[in-house]
């Protein structure tokens, strides 16, 4: 089996790459030396299949990082042909696995040059959700008759209007916020959870978002969402989506009621910053290469911090520093109009 060597990325020139795909284990190991200038591919199509293939002088990056027990080996190549399997262009696609027999064959051109796992940060709402997840929960709990309507309503817009026109103050808002999470159980809040997730949170997940998720998945980039909305809600949320890693606000708790306060920094404009660089002191990691997606002006302190910034359907301030920025501006919505 391979081992863990999470640094390792090693150019070898491939004369031949013999046995099926459940022989690429101990095939690698034996290719031939370190060849860092190795000419580029001269036929672009190769095979890969059960009997002896030739494959031509190719240079092959292997990364030996153990991810999910797989190995990913990115070869330069504009397109890939697999025995019994489809025949793959890479013309207009940026990354494919092959996979069989438990082993991942990953051809990306645009990531050639990476030589370390990438980290992949997600915001939340109205990133990778075609609505606002902390709204919705306000709007749920009117909604049920759990808070005082008018009250409830007008705060909870207004706080959103103050959060879009970036003056909203962070502990004032988590003080409403949080307060009816003190009124109940967690067993109590969980079934309430529950509903909502189906009702408010499932019809503004966007397909393209889980794309994109998927995209950064098949390359071997650890994926974390980061949203100032509290845990309590956004937990669910994320496990939805696949994503193991979540910073976010967090609600206190004693016992089995939630206090209705802050545990340590809200994770809010600057506050997403200082929670995701105690993160990265605790897994050992950086951002050395790193992407953000965000659609918010809000969250430009921590854009600003990484090696790839994206704006995802931005507000028009975020809009005008992206292009300003040349940052790249794309949109995950298709046919999903933009809500709160």
């Amino acid at each position: 089996m391979l081992r863990k060597q999470p640094d390792l990325f090693t150019q070898l020139p491939v004369h031949r790459l013999f046995g099926s795909f459940i022989a690429a284990d101990t095939a690698l190991w034996k290719l031939p030396g370190i060849l860092p200038d190795a000419a580029r591919p001269q036929n672009p199509v190769f095979f890969i299949g059960d009997d002896d293939a030739y494959v031509g002088s190719e240079t092959v990056r292997i990364n030996h990082l153990s991810i999910h027990a797989q190995v990913t080996i990115v070869i330069d190549c504009s397109t890939i042909l697999l025995t019994r399997q489809q025949y793959l262009p890479f013309d207009n696609i940026e990354g494919w696995i092959a996979a069989r027999n438990g082993y991942d064959i990953l051809v990306d051109n645009a990531d050639l040059e990476r030589g370390e796992v990438a980290l992949a940060i997600f915001d939340l709402d109205n990133t990778l959700l075609a609505g606002d997840s902390d709204y919705l929960w306000g709007e749920f709990l009117v909604e049920q008759g759990l808070v005082d309507k008018a009250y409830y309503a007008r705060e909870n817009r207004r706080f959103y209007d103050e959060y879009k026109a970036g003056t909203l103050n962070i502990h004032e808002f988590m003080a409403f916020s949080l307060e009816p999470l003190t009124r109940y159980s967690r067993e109590e809040l969980g079934v309430l959870r529950s509903h909502f997730i189906e009702e408010k949170i499932e019809p503004v997940m966007l397909p393209a978002a889980k794309e994109l998720l998927e995209k950064h998945r098949r390359q071997g980039d650890v994926l974390l969402i980061i949203t100032a909305t509290n845990r309590f809600v956004t937990e669910p949320i994320a496990e939805a989506l696949g994503v193991d890693d979540l910073l976010a606000t967090d609600p206190q708790i004693c016992g089995d009621r939630y206090t209705g306060k802050v545990e340590g920094i809200p994770c809010f404009r600057e506050g997403k910053v200082a929670r995701l660089t105690a993160w990265l002191d605790a897994s050992g990691r950086d951002l050395g290469q790193s992407w953000f997606y965000s659609d918010s002006h809000n969250d430009l302190p921590l854009l600003e911090r990484v090696t790839h910034p994206v704006a995802v359907d931005p507000d028009e301030t975020l809009c005008q520093h992206a292009e300003l920025k040349g940052w790249p501006v794309i949109s995950l919505r298709g046919n999903h109009a933009a809500s709160p």
